[in-house]
């Protein structure tokens, strides 16, 4: 389910990006997910702008899931590391 409510930049990235979001107040979460299914990071977001830093990604293409608190996933996309 995507909308224009999230939006993750740049993409591709290093593995260094922000996720900006208009949603009402409240936590969400944002996963990485390999192509293999496994979470490879999990991290709360409190604020309406958050810079993400995982440089210890490796090159790829990864899907980003960005739920709720109560696990409703908001928007899912591809984002692509190049190092």
């Amino acid at each position: 389910q995507n909308n224009n409510n999230v939006q993750i930049y740049p993409n591709p990235n290093n593995g260094s990006f922000t996720i900006e979001h208009n949603l009402k107040k409240g936590n969400y979460v944002l996963e990485i997910v390999d192509l293999m299914g496994k979470v490879v990071h999990s991290e709360n977001i409190t604020a309406a702008q958050q810079e993400i830093s995982m440089q210890q990604l490796c090159k790829g293409l990864y899907l980003v899931n960005f739920k709720s608190n109560t696990d409703k996933l908001m928007y899912l996309t591809k984002m692509s590391v190049i190092n």
